[in-house]
């Protein structure tokens, strides 16, 4: 089933209303689940009329799936912010930051993977079209980039980004509680420094298995950055 599409906005004032219908979706995907919003409660929660959003979004899969374009871009950038090392040298500061920084940055966006995962939940996987747009390209572009730095895991980098990126979205989905007990720390701020370490160590563990590098935990915050 092909996605459902929505009108770009032609006008300074139709970007500005485009702008606040997404931030009064985004607004009440933060506070409920994406099954329980509705275009009349987005349209109330902008201050537009029903009409207005439909005219932009003729149905609210087209609106949900224009807030998860947006998470992607968003998620773009926090890789492209993180640009790895041009060989061995620097590779375990890498991992650390970038791990970090996806974890932080999933966490922010607890509310944009509980939409990718309530839209993929139809056909039990990633759609056909953002598999060949956002999903092969992202893998493709990690391969590329991370075979200088990781020679030794040509073959498996695929694998293992998609392996890191399953793990950091399970734990940022976790409530504040769970991570608590998990890690058995008094703060949610603690709980979280100790995922970091954690994640960050799995993903030196495949990265620099066999190489003689040893990435150590640590509950501190990133340094070295590339």
């Amino acid at each position: 089933m092909p996605r459902p599409q929505a009108r770009q906005p032609g006008s300074d004032e139709g970007d500005e209303t485009w702008a606040r219908v997404l931030t009064a979706a985004q607004r009440l995907l933060d506070e409920m689940r994406p099954a329980d919003v509705s275009l009349r409660r987005i349209a109330d929660t902008a201050g537009v009329a029903l009409s207005t959003v439909q005219y932009y979004f003729p149905s609210k899969e087209g609106l949900l799936e224009s807030l998860l374009d947006a998470y992607y871009g968003r998620l773009a950038a926090v890789a492209a912010s993180h640009p790895p090392p041009k060989g061995p040298e620097g590779r375990e500061a890498w991992i650390a930051n970038v791990v970090r920084a996806h974890y932080r940055f999933a966490i922010q966006e607890r509310s944009a993977l509980r939409l990718r995962t309530h839209l993929n939940a139809g056909g039990g996987r990633l759609s056909p079209k953002r598999d060949v747009e956002v999903l092969q390209p992202a893998l493709h572009m990690a391969e590329a980039v991370l075979t200088a730095p990781f020679p030794e895991r040509v073959g498996e980098l695929r694998l293992i980004v998609q392996t890191m990126s399953f793990l950091i979205t399970k734990y940022a989905l976790m409530t504040d509680d769970e991570i608590q007990g998990i890690t058995g720390k008094n703060t949610n701020e603690d709980a979280v420094v100790d995922v970091e370490a954690h994640l960050s160590l799995v993903a030196g563990r495949f990265l620099l298995a066999g190489s003689g590098s040893e990435l150590v935990a640590s509950s501190g915050p990133p340094t070295g950055s590339a």
